[in-house]
């Protein structure tokens, strides 16, 4: 969107080198205004890193809250770790080809050093970027466990979702039987909207269970044997799986049906949340697909960390927001 400048710059009281939106008197400020100084920065800092510290700890202070943030700093840690186990390998294919195209431009009675100075600083740096991926990589793996460890919890939630769903199927049927009809297009529409809510939470019951009995066995607290950790792990990946397909069939159905009646244009701060939903969802859904196969997946690590970044950053801007 091209910048419109006012008609007059002279009674608007704008100086016409600056920009439309700076008025001269803030101009001259921000001219007479020092940059601050690196003392004055070292003195804030405490009190900054305070303020932001304070942030966290609210942001941490639910259940959800402290999910969000771990699940932000898993995949801010896988990222890291596979960007630089990305780079140092191919450093070091780089450094292996460059040493090959040498020696074959070699006469054939020439006796090759390997341990030449020249080559050496490329190959510690490329070593040095594997060691610390592996590091950040070993860290996601730590916060995914403690992610899984929170989770056991889960089931809890999801009975007290199961049962509201419960006790609003019941009003609803007893407000039918009392007379108090509704549209044909109104039922059709609340029934979908019933089938599939029951739907969800089933599947969510189906991937947490499967997951708390896998995660516990594989602690030996529970007695099954790592076969059956693994058919339960993937029962729970496809369980989630079914739930993030069922949600974005429901995005889809609730935006045909504003875009049918016209709210859809009429209400943007509806478009913004539909849209960061099905988006967030989206990005999931080839995941689910990837760690739900029986091959052990088809997409890069690399892959895997910049999808799931997309939904755990949104998250943690939100909730970061909500919490200001």
């Amino acid at each position: 969107m091209s910048a419109r400048t006012p008609a007059s710059a002279t009674d608007a009281g704008v100086d016409a080198a600056a920009p439309p939106s700076l008025p001269r008197s803030n101009q001259n400020q921000n001219q007479n205004q020092k940059a601050p100084s690196l003392s004055d920065v070292l003195a804030a800092a405490p009190s900054r890193a305070d303020a932001f510290l304070g942030h966290l700890v609210r942001c941490m202070q639910t259940r959800a809250g402290a999910e969000t943030v771990l699940l932000f700093a898993c995949y801010v840690s896988r990222l890291t770790g596979s960007v630089l186990e990305g780079v140092g390998a191919a450093a070091i294919r780089h450094s292996a080809r460059r040493l090959v195209s040498l020696a074959f431009k070699l006469p054939p009675a020439t006796t090759v050093v390997m341990s030449s100075a020249a080559a050496a600083p490329q190959p510690a740096l490329a070593a040095l970027a594997l060691r610390v991926g592996g590091r950040f990589k070993a860290l996601a793996a730590m916060i995914s466990e403690t992610r899984t460890m929170g989770r056991l919890w889960g089931l809890l939630g999801l009975y007290f979702a199961a049962k509201r769903l419960v006790l609003k199927s019941s009003s609803r049927a007893a407000a039918s039987k009392h007379g108090e009809a509704q549209a044909e297009g109104d039922s059709s529409e609340a029934l979908f909207d019933t089938l599939v809510a029951h739907a969800q939470v089933a599947s969510l019951v189906v991937y947490q269970a499967s997951e708390n009995v896998a995660f516990l066995s594989s602690k030996k607290v529970l007695p099954c044997a790592p076969a059956t950790q693994a058919r339960l792990s993937l029962l729970s990946v496809r369980a989630w799986g079914l739930y993030v397909a069922m949600e974005g069939a429901r995005l889809l159905v609730e935006r045909s049906r504003r875009m049918t009646s016209g709210l859809a244009a009429k209400d943007a701060e509806w478009a913004a949340a539909w849209n960061k939903s099905f988006y967030r969802n989206l990005a999931w859904a080839p995941l689910t697909v990837h760690w739900g196969s029986t091959t052990g997946g088809f997409l890069p690590d690399i892959v895997i960390s910049l999808l799931a970044m997309y939904p755990s950053s949104g998250a943690m801007v939100d909730l970061w927001r909500s919490t200001a």
